[in-house]
């Protein structure tokens, strides 16, 4: 009887890793997602759905799954730049094309800032539509870190004219 229960996963789809056995087929998903998340819903107020490699993944594909998620009951989706290796005009572009898919779901963005495009893309998704970033103090994280929180909280509140709600 959580409130909100949060499933994450972590698809190594065949489109993406066909040179590897352990690749996942969209059925797969498919499969995983029509048991997981209507089996989630029975058990919480709120799901939440997210997949770590979206943004390395067939942008239909990803459409197709993320809305079946959403129709399952999921009410917010997050999706990961995990290597952040994607550009912010192409993460602004995904989340546009991802919310004409996904009815009244809210999308959450979390970028790597492997390359150093974490604030940017997050920028760029909430451009696209993005409902919440995912960020971190300092931008610590995995690897080379995620979006800066000071960084996000400052471009939204003085670029972008958002009401934070932080004494910046």
């Amino acid at each position: 009887n959580a409130d909100i229960l949060d499933l994450h996963f972590s698809f190594s789809p065949l489109e993406i890793f066909s040179d590897f056995r352990d690749g996942i087929s969209k059925d797969e998903i498919r499969r995983i997602i029509d048991g997981a998340v209507p089996y989630a819903v029975e058990r919480a107020r709120e799901v939440a759905f997210g997949w770590t490699k979206a943004t390395r993944s067939n942008l239909e594909t990803v459409k197709q799954m993320y809305a079946l998620a959403a129709q399952a009951g999921a009410s917010h989706l997050h999706v990961y730049d995990s290597r952040g290796s994607v550009f912010p005009t192409t993460v602004k572009y995904f989340i546009q094309e991802l919310k004409k898919e996904v009815g009244e779901a809210s999308i959450s963005i979390h970028c790597h800032n492997d390359f150093g495009l974490a604030t940017a893309n997050t920028l760029a998704a909430v451009e696209g539509g993005a409902d919440w970033c995912e960020v971190a103090i300092n931008g610590l994280g995995d690897r080379a870190g995620n979006a800066s929180l000071e960084e996000v909280a400052a471009s939204l509140q003085i670029l972008f004219g958002v009401d934070t709600g932080l004494n910046l």
